[in-house]
This record gives C-alpha cells, structure tokens and sequence, in this order.
C-alpha cells in the first residue's frame, strides 16, 4: 500500500482547531471518503475535543498534535495532547464488558448515555472508525478507516462498537 499524504496539525486550544484545521479537515474528509454525513470527521472533532478538554493546559491552551496519513484505501488520524492522567486499560475494559453484556450488546450507545454524564466522545469515534486504538502510555488516540466510507460501517450497536476498541503499548496493538 502506497502512502499517498500525509498530513500533520499543531493546533493551541480548541479555537484554533475550529477556525484554522476544521475547514481543510472538511475538504480532506469529503473529497476522500465520500462521506456527506461527515462521520468520521465528527469522529476527529470528538478526538479533538476530548485532547482539548482533559488537557493539562485547558480547553482554550490546549496544544494538540492531529497526525493524518492518507494511503491508497484508508485514512488513519491520531490525536494526542499532554492531558490529565486517567485508567485507559480500566476504560478499554469496561467498554469491552458492556459490548458483552447481554443488557446492553443490541442497544445503542445513545440509550446507554443517557445512563451516565459523561462518555458520548468515545461512542462517536467509534460510530465511524473500522477501528481506534488508545495508547496506554503517551495519551494518543488513533482512528482509522478505509474509503470510500463503508456504508455499513456507521452504527451506533454497542456490541458492535466495542469490537472496535484496542489498546497500544510499546508499538503494540491488542
């Protein structure tokens, strides 16, 4: 597989990713997937947010690397900031169990939001990735995708979803 492009972001506080990547973001996302809904790039935008938000630096301070490879069929984007700590392997474990519950595997992530406060960011980066892994140590979020936008790939099925959530570590992926 080739490497078509790629490209890469430095943005200082979550303003700056609206006004400065978002419209290239657009470009990049409709003229590669074919993806009018723009699912993957609400995915991004989630990423973006979450880099943002939990920020050691704030919302408004925040510095944000977005990394995009572009390749023959696919688009992987990772996301990183400096952000507070948090358990990710304790969080990739709780979203794996909920997508084996029989409770909630056939029931969409919305009906289990409204369960909780917090928790939609991961959701709508899954809904659009084929997968998305999290980095155990240097606080970086990878999704990817191939193009043209599978039409079967947007679902909001927590079974299905969690089936797409890994870890990293040292290289890793599992």
């Amino acid at each position: 597989m080739a490497l078509v492009k790629n490209i890469d972001f430095h943005i200082h506080g979550y303003d700056d990713f609206i006004e400065r990547v978002l419209p290239e973001l657009d470009v990049i996302c409709n003229e590669t997937l074919a993806d009018p809904e723009g699912h993957f790039q609400i995915a991004i935008m989630e990423a973006v947010n979450n880099a943002a938000q939990y920020s050691l630096a704030g919302l408004t301070e925040a510095a944000v690397d977005i990394k995009m490879s572009i390749r023959d069929m696919d688009i992987k984007v990772s996301v990183s900031s400096e952000t507070k700590d948090f358990d990710v392997k304790r969080f990739c474990d709780e979203i794996k169990a909920l997508g084996k519950d029989k409770k909630w595997q056939r029931k969409t992530f919305g009906e289990f939001k409204g369960t909780r406060l917090s928790g939609r960011g991961i959701w709508l980066m899954l809904e659009a990735c084929e997968y998305l892994y999290i980095d155990v140590k240097d606080k970086t979020v990878t999704m990817c995708v191939s193009y043209p936008l599978p039409k079967k790939l947007v679902t909001q099925n927590i079974g299905v979803l969690s089936e797409r959530l890994f870890l990293s570590e040292n290289g890793v992926i599992y």
